[in-house]
């Protein structure tokens, strides 16, 4: 693995590279809030053995810069330089949570080298009822910039309303998948997303919502199905 910055979108942000010169399709791996690129590091390591793969620390997160400011939109455009920048003629990406609702936004937006999505868990961009509190600033360095949290609430309880209609612009195959009933997230609210979206299909995998780290075979089978032309396992 190596890891460099990327100026974009007037800040610094940090790519984890495994470039073993794979002719598939690389991957993209975007990671939920308060976490970093670290999450995907061990299947990274197994799937750069048929794959190239950039996974990226968002800002506020990891090694990616601290900035005055945090919104979902501003990660998108984000993700959307290092893409200008790696000037992939295809990328598959691979989203997670917070990383999830980037990837849609961003394939709402229209990104013509992204081949196919996967949504792991990723909240619809739908109101919560009731809205979900702002959690207490702990106190202490937690890896991330506790201003993500506070900045990224309110959008996550009241998102634009324009996202929801957006989501039909998506036209790369999305594979979703949830968690099942140990999830926090709402089961029927993704399920109305998968619909929403032209080329979508939903799979349950019932390990809550960090599926990728509670059922690492489970999720790369389903991902390998998904994506095709390679088995990530690597054989």
């Amino acid at each position: 693995m190596a890891s460099v910055d990327i100026s974009t979108n007037g800040i610094r942000v940090r790519l984890h590279i495994w470039d073993r010169s794979q002719q598939q399709v690389p991957l993209l791996l975007l990671h939920s809030a308060g976490e970093s690129a670290a999450t995907w590091f061990d299947l990274a390591d197994q799937w750069s053995m048929s794959r190239t793969v950039y996974a990226i620390d968002l800002r506020g997160h990891g090694h990616s810069e601290r900035t005055a400011r945090y919104s979902l939109e501003l990660m998108r455009d984000d993700v959307h330089g290092v893409l200008d920048t790696l000037a992939l003629d295809q990328v598959d990406v691979i989203g997670h949570s917070l990383g999830g609702m980037v990837a849609y936004l961003l394939a709402s937006q229209g990104r013509d080298e992204i081949r196919r999505i996967v949504l792991e868990e990723a909240p619809p961009p739908l109101p919560l009822i009731p809205p979900r509190p702002i959690p207490d600033n702990p106190g202490k360095d937690l890896g991330f910039d506790w201003q993500v949290i506070t900045d990224l609430y309110p959008q996550r309880n009241n998102p634009d309303p324009t996202w929801w209609d957006e989501l039909q612009r998506i036209d790369q195959p999305v594979l979703t998948l949830a968690g099942g009933p140990q999830s926090h997230i709402d089961q029927d609210q993704l399920k109305r997303m998968s619909d929403r979206i032209p080329n979508a299909t939903i799979t349950t995998i019932e390990s809550g919502h960090n599926i990728h780290q509670t059922q690492p075979e489970g999720f790369t089978a389903a991902v390998s199905d998904f994506l095709g032309r390679q088995d990530l396992s690597g054989a």
